[in-house]
């Protein structure tokens, strides 16, 4: 008899739902960095 996988451990189906999430958090990572780290404007002048 052969033993088959349950299809609750299936991630396939819900690959590109984690791709955009991980572009997501990526993307944020990005754009915190730049603007914790890029100088200061001085808005007086």
């Amino acid at each position: 008899m052969l033993e088959r996988k349950s299809s609750k451990g299936n991630l396939e189906k819900r690959r590109t739902t984690f791709l955009i999430i991980g572009f997501v958090v990526v993307l944020g990572l990005v754009y915190a960095g730049f603007e914790l780290f890029a100088p200061a404007k001085n808005l007086l002048t």
